[in-house]
């Protein structure tokens, strides 16, 4: 990017290491985000919301010691303007998902699905 560019930085929370490594080239793949640390459990993440500050998290439901769920209602408390997406493999979270403002909500596995236009 050219000098003076910004990135939205954007930090991974998943207790799946392959699941980072899948979302963290995704994103690599897409010009102006930065992934700027991962994390392996809610709690973790709570820490680098606060130490990182990033702009969006790409948070998995279902992480040790605390979910994505309540990890990104802690989060919120410390940075109300931070923007989610929930990536998981459990469906039946999408309306708590929402209620929160979450961005997005993104059923695994991931897949890149090239577009011919």
């Amino acid at each position: 990017m050219l000098e003076g560019a910004t990135f939205v930085k954007v930090l991974i929370a998943d207790d799946n290491i392959d699941s980072i490594e899948i979302l963290e080239y995704f994103i690599s793949q897409v010009p102006g985000f930065d992934v700027i640390g991962s994390c392996r459990d809610g709690e973790e993440l709570i820490q680098q919301v606060m130490v990182q500050s990033p702009e969006l998290i790409l948070v998995d439901i279902n992480m040790l010691s605390m979910s994505g769920l309540e990890a990104v209602k802690e989060c919120l408390k410390i940075k109300p303007d931070l923007r989610f997406i929930f990536i998981t493999g459990y469906d039946q979270f999408a309306v708590e998902a929402f209620e929160l403002s979450a961005l997005n909500y993104i059923i695994k596995p991931i897949e890149n699905q090239e577009r011919n236009v």
